[in-house]
């Protein structure tokens, strides 16, 4: 849990990557998105209702902490402007991909410069991944007293 707190605390003054990072660690942990449906997301995904669509039409509840921090992150990426529906939730900032989708590939980098940052001991770093984050969300449902079935319809098994 102390791991996670440091991991998700994006700072006093966060910079948009920062809260694009604390979101797609967000999405991982609480939303159980996959990488590739954090590459495919789009604006337009996000519902007024606190609820996040995915491509195959279904909707997910995402929590109040998840779309606080969601709000943010477009607030300070996009300000006044309406962006267009398809703009993609996560911009990559790559040379070569610059304003495209950020690749899975760099969803999987942006998570482990996250983790290189603030996690001490280089056998931790190793065992946290996007993939481990996603997976410690049904961890802790399971912590949390959720049964097995509740557990595997959350996280879309």
């Amino acid at each position: 849990q102390d791991e996670l707190d440091i991991l998700l605390y994006p700072g006093k003054t966060p910079t948009v990557n920062e809260l694009r990072d604390t979101m797609i660690m967000y999405l991982l942990l609480s939303c159980f998105l996959t990488e590739k449906e954090i590459h495919e997301a789009q604006v337009k995904d996000i519902l007024e209702n606190g609820k996040f669509l995915l491509k195959n039409g279904d909707s997910l509840s995402i929590p109040q902490c998840v779309h606080q921090t969601m709000q943010s992150y477009t607030q300070m990426r996009f300000g006044e402007s309406i962006p267009q529906d398809e703009t993609p939730l996560f911009e990559s900032n790559s040379n070569r991909t610059k304003g495209q989708a950020m690749s899975m590939r760099g969803i999987r980098n942006t998570i482990h410069q996250r983790i290189s940052k603030v996690i001490n001991t280089q056998e931790r770093r190793v065992l946290l991944s996007a993939y481990t984050l996603r997976h410690t969300g049904g961890c802790l449902l399971a912590i949390a007293g959720f049964d097995e079935d509740q557990i595997v319809q959350r996280m879309r098994l």
